[in-house]
C-alpha cells in the first residue's frame, strides 16, 4: 500500500505547487510602475527615480 501511495501522493504535490496563476499583463506592469518615482521640479522637468535602470526606463 506504501509503495502506491507515497509515489501517487508526490505527483499529486508536485501538480497543486506548479498550478500558481501567472499574472496578468496589466499586474506585471502595475508592479514595476510602483517601483517608479516621477518627480516634476519647479520649471516642468520630469525627474524619473527608479529602483533600478529598467525601472527608470519604464518610467520614461
Amino acid at each position: 500500500m506504501q509503495r502506491i501511495a507515497l509515489p501517487f501522493l508526490s505527483i499529486i504535490l508536485l501538480f497543486v505547487a506548479c498550478e500558481q496563476k501567472p499574472k496578468t499583463e496589466i499586474e506585471r506592469w502595475e508592479a514595476q510602475a510602483e517601483r517608479v518615482e516621477i518627480i516634476r521640479d519647479d520649471f516642468g522637468v520630469p525627474h524619473i527615480y527608479g529602483k533600478s535602470d529598467a525601472d527608470a526606463v519604464f518610467g520614461l
